[in-house]
């Protein structure tokens, strides 16, 4: 066979018997597609990061055919092309034997490579202009010539010094930033107790509304969004009114019968006068009466994948504790309460005394503390389940916000069927029980069928992932408000 080397780089390095592979230094791009169209095979196994497969690109548009390492830009082209086991002389001296000695076989791939090749320059266009197209229309919906920006009311635990990096409030806040929205947050709690005083005309109620009308004028956000927020002023919502802001809310608390009795009712009620959407962790239906129904809205608490990123699935042979199970008698106290009995501690413990085989991450009872910041998600990391349990009374798809960490980790997580979750997250994700006896049972299933367990839990965490994260959850907000426009996801008619 004759050897042909185009190129005039100093890097080359060529047989020495010029017999064998004929130099014939630089060529124009035109001249080296004539040479593709008169050779069988190409060879361009580069060493370096190529930006583009270009040689086996333009060799198997002529029928040539095209050897290749896997390097960069080569891999684009690694379908229309030989693609190198190993990158050196023995193994392409092994290729070229079999190409050069089997003629059917080179035939056969060289037609195969040109049939893949949709390197096109008619196809590369229209993808382009497709792609501009979308880039245009998004800008133009999305933005109207500026981004999005978010003025968001809530407790973002500044005062717990990090102990709640991954509270609701701050994963949701995540989400917007993440979808490039421009974000101006209020800490309320942290505002208000930083601004107490006894001096009845200088409450911090009056600063704080002053504040938030001061932060609307500089910021002029097109939506104020308040999570458990229920001091605001009827003027402040006017003038978002007057001026085209849009007003939102969200609130994760269960929506139960206890929730109607307490004082708190009333200020609910009276934000949802003034919002477009209240945003709510548990179903709507309770409140079917209520004049302002349509502006409930079902969200799932969000899994965000910078906070959760364990996958306990794969690492489940490295787990210290069998079953992970934290309660609070709330997080902004962080502490156990003298005295405090929680109707949760009675099954927990039940539930440890019969299985005493069985190792628990055990928190918030028993004289154990309830665990917060990294400290939280390193015991969790250690677990293989958890034990997803809220206070009070089961409602419809409603669970503490703990169930995003829980599953968003990969633990397989058991959930009472009682939530009526099945609608967001079936049998391949979860496991359901019925009562306790029910819930030992699966325990004890699951702790020796290790395939079964690491499948289910693998399931839950990518459908949590894929379909509830802060970034999913945050444009659905924005969407809602006709704000931004995205594909509803599967959960948002649930009522």
């Amino acid at each position: 066979m004759e050897f042909i080397a185009i190129g005039n780089e100093a890097r080359k390095n060529i047989f020495p018997d010029k017999n064998i592979v004929n130099e014939i230094g630089y060529k124009k791009n035109s001249e080296v597609l004539k040479y593709y169209s008169q050779s069988e095979i190409a060879i361009g196994n580069s060493v370096w990061d190529e930006p583009l497969g270009r040689i086996a690109i333009e060799a198997s548009s002529r029928k040539c055919f095209p050897i290749i390492s896997n390097k960069a830009g080569l891999a684009e082209s690694k379908k229309i092309a030989h693609v190198l086991k190993k990158n050196d002389s023995n193994e392409l001296y092994k290729v070229l034997k079999k190409i050069t000695s089997n003629i059917k076989f080179r035939r056969k791939k060289q037609n195969l490579f040109y049939d893949n090749n949709n390197f096109d320059v008619k196809i590369i266009s229209k993808k382009l202009d497709t792609l501009r197209d979308e880039i245009i229309n998004r800008y133009k919906y999305n933005t109207d010539d500026t981004k999005k920006r978010i003025l968001h009311i809530a407790n973002f635990n500044e005062n717990s010094d990090g102990r709640l990096y991954y509270s609701f409030a701050n994963k949701l806040n995540n989400g917007f930033i993440k979808n490039d929205y421009i974000i101006q947050t209020i800490s309320d709690r942290s505002f208000l107790k930083s601004n107490r005083s006894l001096i009845q005309p200088f409450s911090p109620t009056k600063k704080f509304n002053e504040k938030i009308i001061n932060t609307i004028k500089n910021f002029s956000p097109h939506l104020l969004l308040i999570g458990h927020v229920f001091n605001i002023s009827e003027e402040i919502f006017k003038y978002c009114k007057n001026n085209n802001i849009k007003i939102a809310s969200w609130y994760i608390d269960s929506i139960s019968p206890e929730f109607l009795k307490e004082n708190t009712k009333n200020n609910f009620f009276r934000n949802l006068e003034y919002v477009e959407n209240c945003f709510i962790t548990s179903s709507p239906k309770l409140l079917k009466k209520n004049i302002n129904y349509n502006k409930l809205k079902f969200i799932p608490n969000p899994v965000d994948s910078s906070i959760d990123n364990f996958k306990n699935f794969k690492n489940h042979k490295d787990m210290s504790f069998d079953i992970f199970v934290a309660i609070s008698h709330g997080q902004n106290r962080g502490i156990l309460k003298k005295g405090k009995f929680d109707e949760r501690e009675k099954f927990i413990n039940g539930l440890i005394s019969e299985l005493p085989q069985f190792k628990f991450a055990q928190f918030g009872l028993n004289g154990f503390e309830p665990i917060w910041g990294f400290n939280y998600y390193h015991y969790l990391s250690k677990s293989k389940m958890a034990l997803n349990i809220s206070r009070g009374k089961y409602q419809d798809q409603y669970s503490s916000d703990r169930i995003s960490s829980l599953i968003g980790n990969g633990l397989l997580v058991f959930l009472n069927e009682k939530t009526k979750f099945h609608k967001i997250l079936n049998s391949n994700d979860v496991v359901y029980f019925k009562d306790k006896q029910d819930l030992l049972k699966k325990i004890k299933f699951y702790m020796i069928n290790d395939k079964a367990r690491i499948k289910i839990a693998k399931s839950g965490y990518e459908k949590y992932h894929k379909f509830m994260s802060n970034q999913i959850i945050s444009r659905y907000i924005m969407t809602c408000l006709k704000l931004d426009k995205f594909k509803n996801p599967f959960w948002h008619n649930i009522k």
